[in-house]
Parts: C-alpha cells; sequence; structure tokens
C-alpha cells in the first residue's frame, strides 16, 4: 500500500530527490494558494474549487505534473523542453529545475479545470 499521507509520501524519497520535491510542491501552492493537497493515485494532488489542478509525481529520474494541456505562444514554447506527452511534463533531478515555470504551469493547469 503507498502513503497515505504527503509526509509519509515525501520521506519514501532519498533528501536530494525529496528536496526537490518540496520546492516544486511550494512553487505550485505559490500558483494555487488556495488549493487543497492529498495524496492520490501514488501522488500530490493540488485541488481547487474547480476540480483537480494538477498532480505532482515523484520517479525514478525525474519529477512528473500531471495534466498540463497544451497551450499557445511563450508558455507552450517553454513547456515543450519538458513535454513527455499531450499533458503531461517530466523535470529531470539531473538538471536545472526550473520551479517558476512549474508554478506558472499549474496556474495554467488549474485554469483550465
Amino acid at each position: 500500500m503507498g502513503a497515505a499521507t504527503i509526509e509519509e509520501y515525501l520521506a519514501g524519497f532519498p533528501d536530494d530527490v525529496r528536496a526537490i520535491i518540496v520546492r516544486a510542491r511550494y512553487a505550485v501552492r505559490a500558483a494555487l494558494p488556495d488549493a487543497n493537497e492529498r495524496i492520490s493515485y501514488g501522488m500530490i494532488r493540488f485541488d481547487t474549487a474547480g476540480g483537480h489542478a494538477v498532480f505532482l509525481g515523484g520517479w525514478k529520474s525525474h519529477l512528473g505534473m500531471y495534466p498540463v494541456p497544451v497551450t499557445k505562444g511563450k508558455l507552450e514554447h517553454e513547456l515543450s523542453l519538458y513535454r513527455a506527452t499531450k499533458d503531461t511534463l517530466h523535470f529531470r533531478y539531473d538538471s536545472t529545475m526550473p520551479f517558476e515555470l512549474l508554478g506558472r504551469a499549474a496556474g495554467f493547469a488549474a485554469a483550465r479545470a
């Protein structure tokens, strides 16, 4: 059985990965200050009044963000570097983590939920 709380979820990662996930969580929370957080589908889920906004999931080599719909313009150009599928973003742990972009992507996703 998986983690029941966010604290249990985070405790399951090595220190370096946990630090990245925590900073990513703060970036999403800054973009979605009224969102409620919980564990769902084995990931951190941010729920807004309009429905679920975004999931953050830590994996072996990357942090995933789901769903982030395709947009246009500058934001999509920036996100295209991290797009794994149509509405999935993968941020590799061995690269510089774009925390500010994570927050903007979460805000965009929430506005589309």
